[in-house]
């Protein structure tokens, strides 16, 4: 039977301290999604905050009071992957309050659960006659789900390849979404496009990543699309002093739409389109003008050729690295001055205990090949 469906997907979407913005900022922001969501079948996006519950007192960082959140239906969104690295910002219960929460609100959630089984279960659904099953891993072992304790579903293989294997036998589509790397770079780790070239053997039909808050390449790679990075799409990119040095290339997303036809004979094609959004001062999100939509397109081409240079990312990526290595050295340094040796060893601990700074440690000390 002939069939097709267009899947849209967001890069970071946090609405983290929204409740302290005017009324016209989260209005836009509902009405920029609605204008994309309006245009697909199914709309995904990277849930990147906490939906915090009532009498948890004052909220900062990456919360959002659940008092302030009633209306995050509006955004569009079918499905929200929750297994990123401010998930568990807010405690054990703040991830199962905020995936209860979406739930009760009509919106489906992934990546997360009270258990390991739980958070790396695929979450199935139908859309235009395709049953779909949606994957969602993090890198943030810190928040990682037990055997028996909340958390989120932690980038192994071994669990990758058997939440992967079953939602294969149970879908038509199977979508991917990872959270991991460096963030405010526009290449991946050589590490990451091989194990996103090394899941695409295992028969998923997207997959889609997030964490760099900034663009990156998409390419096809065999029968899979991967998007290695779609950038920030509602976030505090300005006034906060974390990211406003990299507010430049941070302000730049895409809303990618993915179409996937079917003919009568089961032949299937997948092509996909982009469209560039971006992030005024107050960290609205708009549609830029023409010339400026292209400059970004223009860039997404630049950062997708550069995914068949094994030697450049490999470059890029130890640069980047050794970025790491010297701020947490600095940071070290100064911790342990101010608060005593204890406190930076500490702090030590916390970094080798989490796979997303091992990660960048083994690339330091193998010059980018890791």
């Amino acid at each position: 039977m002939k069939k097709e469906i267009k899947i849209g997907f967001v890069g970071d979407f946090c609405l983290a301290k929204t409740h302290l913005k005017p009324r016209s900022y989260i209005e836009n922001i509902f009405e920029i999604c609605s204008k994309l969501n309006d245009q697909v079948d199914l709309a995904l996006a990277n849930h990147e905050f906490c939906i915090v519950p009532p009498g948890s007192g004052k909220v900062g960082g990456m919360g959002l009071p659940a008092e302030n959140a009633g209306e995050i239906k509006k955004a569009g969104f079918d499905i929200y992957c929750l297994a990123n690295n401010h998930i568990g910002d807010f405690g054990d219960q703040a991830i199962i309050h905020t995936k209860d929460f979406l739930e009760k609100h009509d919106c489906l959630t992934v990546g997360v659960g009270k258990n390991r089984d739980e958070a790396i279960e695929p979450l199935l659904t139908e859309a235009n006659g395709f049953r779909i099953a949606v994957i969602n891993f993090c890198d943030a072992t810190q928040y990682a789900a037990g055997k028996k304790s909340i958390g989120l579903a932690h980038i192994e293989k071994k669990l990758l390849r058997k939440s992967i294997t079953k939602a294969r036998k149970n879908a038509d589509i199977v979508i991917v979404v990872l959270h991991a790397d460096l963030e405010f770079t526009n290449y991946p780790s050589p590490a990451r496009v091989k194990l996103a070239r090394d899941l695409a053997g295992l028969g998923p039909d997207i997959i889609i990543q997030h964490h760099p808050h900034v663009l990156q390449g998409i390419e096809y790679y065999g029968n899979t699309l991967i998007a290695y990075s779609l950038g920030n799409f509602v976030f505090p990119v300005y006034g906060s002093g974390y990211g406003d040095k990299y507010h430049d290339n941070a302000s730049e997303s895409v809303y990618l739409s993915v179409h996937v036809k079917e003919d009568d004979d089961g032949k299937r094609t997948m092509t996909y389109d982009v469209v560039p959004v971006q992030l005024d001062k107050q960290n609205n999100t708009f549609f830029p003008a023409e010339d400026k939509c292209k400059a970004i397109k223009a860039d997404l081409n630049k950062y997708s050729e550069a995914l068949k240079d094994d030697k450049f990312l490999r470059d890029v990526y130890y640069q980047e690295c050794r970025k790491q290595m010297r701020d947490l050295v600095y940071d070290l340094y100064y911790r342990s001055a101010k608060h005593g040796i204890i406190a930076g060893f500490r702090y030590l601990k916390k970094h080798l205990e989490t796979k997303s700074h091992t990660n960048w440690m083994r690339g330091y000390f193998t010059f980018g090949r890791y």
